[in-house]
């Protein structure tokens, strides 16, 4: 399934980065973008690197092999130039400055309302015996080297001052079935991917099944435990009659397993 969830994200990258113009115009349409900046209540001035052109070519730029903002702006130049619209320079210096304008709650709000969107679609036929599976995951991601950044998500230590970059660590959880990401969290570099995962928690809801790859067992049962706090269904009842293991105890002295009900020995020591 990994396999081919991979191979599907890379044919849609391929995709994208081979169309002419601004292939995100259909995937994000003007009409969401416009609803966002309306409710957050953004202002900007009526110009040719306006927020809705600015994040179109912004995204594509992101999956494109060719990274650059000359890339990026020959698109906006296709693009332009399928709307019959006049083309405008080439120089990158507009692009970067309108891409540096993009509010943050704007990209926040566009991400929730999209993961949305794509999970309010999913019917009975795409849940696994019910469920949305999710999945797990983390990496990191590199800033520029500002004193704002270094002071809040600091170069790795084994670098020296002024010869790195702040570097943060995110955690992410994926759908299985849409593929898109639906909550995002972000800390320190030196945060524990556990202590990553908890705060993710919190976006988890009834009859998910999430998906822990690359992760070892003990870690796994760790995860697990705290998950089954946070989403459990049913708790387990009280079996008096059971025959149970050994209480561990914090002492040198070994102590034999129990092979009868707690309450037969219980008796047995009331009458000894």
């Amino acid at each position: 399934m990994t396999t081919t969830v991979t191979l599907r994200v890379q044919i849609l990258k391929d995709k994208l980065s081979q169309s002419l113009g601004l292939p995100f115009q259909e995937l994000l349409p003007e009409s969401a973008i416009k609803q966002a900046i309306s409710e957050l209540k953004i202002k900007y001035k009526k110009r040719l690197f306006d927020p809705i052109i600015t994040l179109w070519a912004f995204l594509s730029q992101v999956l494109d092999t060719d990274k650059s903002c000359h890339n990026a702006v020959s698109k906006i130049i296709a693009h332009l130039a399928e709307e019959e619209v006049e083309i405008p320079s080439s120089d990158t210096s507009g692009y970067c400055q309108a891409r540096a304008r993009l509010p943050e709650k704007l990209l926040e709000k566009l991400f929730n309302s999209s993961a949305k969107n794509l999970e309010e679609q999913m019917t009975e036929d795409h849940l696994w015996y019910g469920r949305n599976i999710k999945v797990i995951d983390g990496s990191t991601v590199s800033m520029p080297d500002t004193v704002e950044n270094q002071k809040e998500y600091p170069q790795p230590s084994s670098q020296k001052p002024g010869c790195g970059f702040p570097i943060a660590k995110i955690g992410v959880i994926f759908s299985l079935v849409t593929g898109a990401a639906v909550a995002l969290c972000i800390d320190v570099l030196n945060t524990h991917d556990i202590k990553l995962a908890r705060k993710l928690y919190s976006f988890l809801k009834p009859n998910f099944i999430d998906k822990l790859e690359a992760v070892t067992l003990q870690k796994r049962r760790r995860i697990y435990r705290t998950l089954l706090k946070v989403i459990v269904h049913k708790p387990v009842p009280d079996r008096p009659a059971r025959t149970e293991p050994r209480a561990r105890k914090r002492r040198p002295k070994a102590y034999p397993s129990m092979t009868k009900p707690r309450h037969e020995l219980r008796k047995q020591l009331q009458t000894a």
